[in-house]
């Protein structure tokens, strides 16, 4: 791959993944485009998203501290703040690895090999967007006041964002906000 192409994708990667617009839909179609300075590696998308989650731990560092105390109190269930969001984070990543084992061998590779579907997806992720602002839901919970059952419903949402064009935040952010969550509860969830 070109030094340059790899340039293009790490900043689209940079300035997508904290956006709700899909990183992975974009790196697609920049790929697709660029093709001509060679194929992207597994190796270098691992490495972008490696270098994604070093970014997050660290802007959300209080909050991943909050939940490292939580698994470490596991034992408690849902006896205190800690590892009750512990539990609510675990419950909804058992069910966005649940759908995402179910879509993913059937979606990914027809969606990354056509780009045009890729681009339909993103057009699919902006009503995603303004769902929650058409449906008028209330917006009042907190991440102390929230349920199992919404923690599935925003992981199963998580779950369908593996699909290139579909932002995983976006999609995690409206479907919680869906649920009742306020927009920082949402964001953070």
């Amino acid at each position: 791959m070109d030094i340059l192409k790899a340039i293009i994708m790490g900043l689209i990667q940079g300035i997508a993944e904290f956006l709700p617009i899909s990183s992975s839909g974009h790196l697609v179609l920049a790929d697709h485009y660029l093709r001509n300075m060679g194929k992207t590696s597994l190796w270098f998308d691992v490495l972008l998203h490696i270098a994604t989650l070093i970014v997050v731990i660290t802007f959300f560092f209080s909050e991943f501290m909050t939940l490292i105390r939580g698994g470490i109190k596991f034992y408690r269930f849902f006896g205190d703040k800690e590892s009750r969001l512990f539990w609510l984070i675990v419950i909804a990543t058992a069910s966005t690895v649940i759908v995402a084992l179910i879509l993913e061998p059937f979606l990914r590779e027809a969606v990354e090999e056509n780009y045009k579907l890729v681009g339909i997806l993103l057009i699919v992720n902006s009503f995603i967007l303004i769902l929650p602002y058409l449906l008028h839901t209330s917006q009042n919970k907190t991440l102390e006041n929230i349920g199992p059952l919404e923690s599935i419903f925003v992981g199963i949402a998580q779950g369908i964002g593996v699909l290139p064009g579909i932002s995983r935040s976006g999609i995690t952010i409206s479907t919680g906000l869906i649920a009742g969550l306020d927009r920082a509860s949402a964001g953070v969830f």
